[in-house]
């Protein structure tokens, strides 16, 4: 993939023929080196291939929207707990720095930690509120009611009293060997 020329025309009105900054639309001597030009850009540039990469990913459709919330919640917990170690380890004095301009600036790690924690808080806020875990539960709890139906017409079907000792006991030691992550999700 090519780099795009900038978007800009120069005051004579032609157009710039320097390249664009990656992920932007213009050069820096037309702002793209302008510290918001240049966040828009990288999150382009990461949002583009982030699409690029899942366009050679087949999509697995979501079985279960209550795990998927857990586990998208789990992975910002554990984004902010990275982040968090690599805030601990900052001295005072890096934490803040003077921009270019004569302004403060915030560390960007200290900036991704806030976002984190926000994100993390606004997650706990919306799993409160939609009782996840009560609907896990109950999800949880329907499912193995199906399985045990099944279960029930399987061992019938082949003959067998669903109350017999060695049934149940086959069934319980096959139902244990299940890894609990594949419950339910």
């Amino acid at each position: 993939m090519t780099q795009p020329r900038c978007r800009a025309t120069t005051r004579a009105g032609v157009p710039c023929k320097r390249f664009a900054i990656r992920g932007g639309a213009v050069c820096p001597a037309h702002g793209g080196s302008a510290k918001h030009v240049k966040r828009a850009a990288r999150t382009r540039d990461a949002e583009a291939k982030a699409a690029r990469l899942l366009t050679s990913v087949d999509a697995v459709p979501v079985a279960n929207p209550l795990v998927l919330l857990a586990q998208v919640a789990g992975e910002a917990v554990r984004l902010k707990d990275v982040l968090g170690v690599i805030v601990d380890q900052l001295r005072p004095e890096e934490i803040r720095s003077l921009s270019p301009f004569g302004g403060e600036e915030l560390r960007a790690d200290l900036a991704a930690y806030e976002r984190a924690l926000d994100r993390v808080g606004k997650f706990a806020v919306n799993m409160a509120r939609l009782n996840l875990d009560e609907r896990l539960v109950a999800v949880n709890e329907a499912l193995m009611a199906q399985l045990v139906q099944v279960i029930r017409g399987i061992v019938m079907d082949l003959g067998h009293s669903p109350t017999d000792p060695a049934v149940s006991a086959i069934v319980t030691r096959r139902l244990r060997a299940v890894p609990s992550s594949e419950v339910g999700s």
